[in-house]
Protein backbone atom coordinates (compact mmCIF):
# COMPACT_ATOMS: atom_id res chain seq x y z
CA UNK A 1 0.00 0.00 0.00
CA UNK A 2 1.30 3.43 -0.93
CA UNK A 3 0.78 6.49 1.28
CA UNK A 4 1.48 9.96 -0.08
CA UNK A 5 2.99 12.35 2.48
CA UNK A 6 2.08 15.85 1.27
CA UNK A 7 2.89 17.59 4.54
CA UNK A 8 6.45 16.33 4.89
CA UNK A 9 7.43 17.32 1.36
CA UNK A 10 5.99 20.80 1.81
CA UNK A 11 7.98 21.33 5.01
CA UNK A 12 11.19 20.21 3.32
CA UNK A 13 10.63 22.49 0.32
CA UNK A 14 9.77 25.38 2.65
CA UNK A 15 13.18 24.96 4.31
CA UNK A 16 11.82 23.70 7.63
CA UNK A 17 13.91 20.50 7.68
CA UNK A 18 17.55 19.77 6.90
CA UNK A 19 16.79 16.07 6.53
CA UNK A 20 14.43 14.73 3.86
CA UNK A 21 12.96 11.22 3.73
CA UNK A 22 11.03 11.15 0.45
CA UNK A 23 10.61 7.36 0.40
CA UNK A 24 10.32 4.64 3.02
CA UNK A 25 9.24 1.02 3.04
CA UNK A 26 8.16 -0.96 6.09
CA UNK A 27 6.49 -4.25 6.83
CA UNK A 28 5.27 -5.59 10.16
CA UNK A 29 5.88 -9.31 10.66
CA UNK A 30 4.06 -11.05 7.80
CA UNK A 31 1.79 -8.11 7.05
CA UNK A 32 1.43 -6.06 3.91
CA UNK A 33 4.25 -3.65 3.02
CA UNK A 34 3.67 0.05 3.55
CA UNK A 35 5.36 2.57 1.27
CA UNK A 36 5.38 6.28 2.15
CA UNK A 37 6.47 8.72 -0.55
CA UNK A 38 6.50 12.43 -1.34
CA UNK A 39 3.68 13.24 -3.81
CA UNK A 40 6.01 14.52 -6.52
CA UNK A 41 7.86 11.19 -6.48
CA UNK A 42 4.95 8.74 -6.43
CA UNK A 43 5.86 7.37 -9.85
CA UNK A 44 9.04 5.94 -8.31
CA UNK A 45 6.98 4.15 -5.65
CA UNK A 46 4.73 2.68 -8.33
CA UNK A 47 7.72 1.44 -10.33
CA UNK A 48 9.38 0.06 -7.19
CA UNK A 49 6.33 -2.05 -6.43
CA UNK A 50 6.13 -3.22 -10.02
CA UNK A 51 9.78 -4.30 -10.02
CA UNK A 52 10.10 -5.87 -6.59
CA UNK A 53 6.64 -6.32 -5.08
CA UNK A 54 5.52 -9.47 -6.88
CA UNK A 55 8.78 -11.29 -6.15
CA UNK A 56 8.77 -10.36 -2.48
CA UNK A 57 12.20 -8.75 -2.83
CA UNK A 58 11.30 -5.33 -1.43
CA UNK A 59 14.15 -5.43 1.08
CA UNK A 60 16.79 -7.08 -1.08
CA UNK A 61 20.10 -5.20 -1.58
CA UNK A 62 19.15 -4.72 -5.22
CA UNK A 63 15.79 -3.15 -4.36
CA UNK A 64 17.27 -0.84 -1.73
CA UNK A 65 20.08 0.27 -4.05
CA UNK A 66 17.64 0.84 -6.94
CA UNK A 67 15.34 2.99 -4.80
CA UNK A 68 18.16 5.15 -3.48
CA UNK A 69 19.54 5.68 -7.00
CA UNK A 70 16.16 6.95 -8.25
CA UNK A 71 16.07 9.80 -5.76
CA UNK A 72 19.45 11.29 -6.58
CA UNK A 73 17.99 13.70 -9.21
CA UNK A 74 15.32 14.83 -6.74
CA UNK A 75 17.88 15.54 -4.04
CA UNK A 76 20.04 17.46 -6.50
CA UNK A 77 17.05 19.53 -7.55
CA UNK A 78 16.13 20.61 -4.00
CA UNK A 79 19.68 21.17 -2.75
CA UNK A 80 20.14 17.94 -0.80
CA UNK A 81 22.72 15.17 -0.94
CA UNK A 82 21.83 11.50 -0.44
CA UNK A 83 22.99 9.98 2.84
CA UNK A 84 25.83 7.50 2.48
CA UNK A 85 24.32 4.75 4.66
CA UNK A 86 24.92 1.64 2.57
CA UNK A 87 22.36 -0.64 1.01
CA UNK A 88 21.21 -2.59 4.08
CA UNK A 89 17.67 -2.51 5.37
CA UNK A 90 16.79 -2.42 9.05
CA UNK A 91 15.22 -4.95 11.39
CA UNK A 92 12.84 -4.03 14.21
CA UNK A 93 12.73 -5.99 17.44
CA UNK A 94 9.92 -5.57 19.97
CA UNK A 95 11.30 -5.60 23.51
CA UNK A 96 8.83 -6.52 26.25
CA UNK A 97 11.05 -8.00 28.98
CA UNK A 98 14.48 -6.32 28.84
CA UNK A 99 16.00 -8.29 31.75
CA UNK A 100 16.90 -5.64 34.34
CA UNK A 101 19.67 -7.88 35.69
CA UNK A 102 21.69 -6.90 32.61
CA UNK A 103 21.99 -3.30 33.84
CA UNK A 104 25.50 -2.61 35.11
CA UNK A 105 26.33 -0.26 38.02
CA UNK A 106 28.13 2.04 35.55
CA UNK A 107 24.83 2.82 33.79
CA UNK A 108 22.94 6.03 34.51
CA UNK A 109 20.55 8.49 32.89
CA UNK A 110 22.30 11.33 31.04
CA UNK A 111 21.11 14.85 30.23
CA UNK A 112 24.24 16.49 28.84
CA UNK A 113 25.19 18.38 31.98
CA UNK A 114 27.63 15.68 33.12
CA UNK A 115 31.33 16.47 33.22
CA UNK A 116 32.48 13.33 31.43
CA UNK A 117 34.46 12.80 28.24
CA UNK A 118 31.99 11.59 25.64
CA UNK A 119 33.33 8.79 23.42
CA UNK A 120 30.04 8.30 21.56
CA UNK A 121 28.65 10.30 18.67
CA UNK A 122 25.63 11.48 20.64
CA UNK A 123 25.11 15.09 21.72
CA UNK A 124 23.35 14.50 25.03
CA UNK A 125 22.61 18.17 25.73
CA UNK A 126 20.89 18.54 22.36
CA UNK A 127 19.02 15.27 22.75
CA UNK A 128 17.84 16.31 26.19
CA UNK A 129 16.76 19.72 24.88
CA UNK A 130 14.53 18.06 22.27
CA UNK A 131 13.02 15.66 24.77
CA UNK A 132 14.97 12.47 24.19
CA UNK A 133 15.83 10.05 26.99
CA UNK A 134 19.43 8.79 27.20
CA UNK A 135 21.13 6.17 29.35
CA UNK A 136 24.90 5.74 29.26
CA UNK A 137 27.71 3.71 30.79
CA UNK A 138 30.44 5.76 32.46
CA UNK A 139 33.85 4.11 32.81
CA UNK A 140 36.86 6.03 34.16
CA UNK A 141 34.94 9.31 33.77
CA UNK A 142 34.22 8.53 30.11
CA UNK A 143 30.84 7.90 28.50
CA UNK A 144 31.73 4.76 26.58
CA UNK A 145 28.26 3.65 25.49
CA UNK A 146 24.78 5.13 25.32
CA UNK A 147 21.24 4.23 24.32
CA UNK A 148 18.74 6.92 23.32
CA UNK A 149 15.19 7.28 22.11
CA UNK A 150 14.95 7.90 18.36
CA UNK A 151 11.74 9.87 18.91
CA UNK A 152 11.24 12.67 21.38
CA UNK A 153 9.82 11.29 24.63
CA UNK A 154 8.55 14.78 25.38
CA UNK A 155 6.45 14.77 22.19
CA UNK A 156 5.31 11.21 22.84
CA UNK A 157 4.01 12.26 26.25
CA UNK A 158 1.97 14.99 24.54
CA UNK A 159 0.51 12.55 22.00
CA UNK A 160 -1.49 9.89 23.86
CA UNK A 161 -1.88 7.81 20.69
CA UNK A 162 1.92 7.48 20.34
CA UNK A 163 2.70 4.57 22.63
CA UNK A 164 5.57 3.04 20.67
CA UNK A 165 9.10 4.44 20.90
CA UNK A 166 12.10 3.30 18.90
CA UNK A 167 15.53 3.23 20.53
CA UNK A 168 19.12 2.81 19.38
CA UNK A 169 22.54 2.31 20.97
CA UNK A 170 26.18 3.16 20.26
CA UNK A 171 29.35 1.92 21.99
CA UNK A 172 32.88 3.26 21.47
CA UNK A 173 34.84 0.64 19.54
CA UNK A 174 37.50 0.09 22.23
CA UNK A 175 34.81 -0.74 24.82
CA UNK A 176 32.69 -3.18 22.82
CA UNK A 177 32.19 -6.71 24.05
CA UNK A 178 31.88 -5.75 27.72
CA UNK A 179 28.09 -5.60 27.99
CA UNK A 180 27.94 -1.81 28.10
CA UNK A 181 25.62 -1.43 25.11
CA UNK A 182 23.42 -4.22 26.44
CA UNK A 183 23.27 -2.49 29.84
CA UNK A 184 22.35 0.93 28.41
CA UNK A 185 19.67 -0.52 26.17
CA UNK A 186 18.18 -2.58 28.99
CA UNK A 187 18.08 0.49 31.26
CA UNK A 188 16.37 2.65 28.64
CA UNK A 189 13.90 -0.09 27.71
CA UNK A 190 13.00 -0.66 31.39
CA UNK A 191 12.44 3.09 31.85
CA UNK A 192 10.09 3.30 28.84
CA UNK A 193 8.18 0.12 29.63
CA UNK A 194 7.62 1.35 33.18
CA UNK A 195 6.04 4.44 31.60
CA UNK A 196 3.64 2.28 29.58
CA UNK A 197 5.40 2.41 26.20
CA UNK A 198 6.08 -0.30 23.66
CA UNK A 199 9.80 -0.40 22.83
CA UNK A 200 11.23 -1.11 19.39
CA UNK A 201 14.94 -1.65 18.83
CA UNK A 202 16.19 -1.02 15.28
CA UNK A 203 19.43 -2.27 13.79
CA UNK A 204 20.98 -2.88 10.39
CA UNK A 205 20.20 -6.24 8.81
CA UNK A 206 23.93 -6.84 8.35
CA UNK A 207 24.90 -5.80 11.91
CA UNK A 208 25.30 -9.20 13.57
CA UNK A 209 26.46 -7.75 16.91
CA UNK A 210 23.43 -5.47 17.16
CA UNK A 211 21.05 -8.28 16.23
CA UNK A 212 22.64 -10.44 18.93
CA UNK A 213 22.16 -7.60 21.45
CA UNK A 214 18.46 -7.37 20.60
CA UNK A 215 18.02 -11.11 21.09
CA UNK A 216 19.87 -11.04 24.44
CA UNK A 217 17.34 -8.44 25.55
CA UNK A 218 14.57 -10.87 24.68
CA UNK A 219 13.62 -8.91 21.57
CA UNK A 220 11.29 -10.54 19.05
CA UNK A 221 11.67 -9.46 15.43
CA UNK A 222 8.51 -7.57 14.53
CA UNK A 223 9.26 -6.03 11.16
CA UNK A 224 11.74 -4.50 8.77
CA UNK A 225 12.18 -1.20 6.96
CA UNK A 226 14.41 1.05 4.93
CA UNK A 227 14.35 4.75 4.08
CA UNK A 228 15.85 6.97 1.41
CA UNK A 229 17.45 9.85 3.30
CA UNK A 230 18.94 13.13 2.12
CA UNK A 231 20.70 15.97 3.95
CA UNK A 232 20.53 19.63 3.01
CA UNK A 233 23.76 20.92 1.47
CA UNK A 234 25.17 23.87 3.42
CA UNK A 235 25.55 27.15 1.55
Amino acid sequence: MIFVDDGAEKLVLDGEFDIAIPFSVSREADGEPKITVFPSQKAIADEFLRRYGASGELFSPEAVAWAKKQFEPYFNKIGFAPADDGDAHFLNFRITDPHSELILPATRELDGSEDYENLTGYDFAALNHFGHICFGCVVDDKIVSAATTNYSFMLAEEEPDTRTIEIGVETAEKYRGNGYGLSCTAALACFLIDKGYTVLYECGSDNEASIALAKKLGGIQSGKNFCVVGHRISD
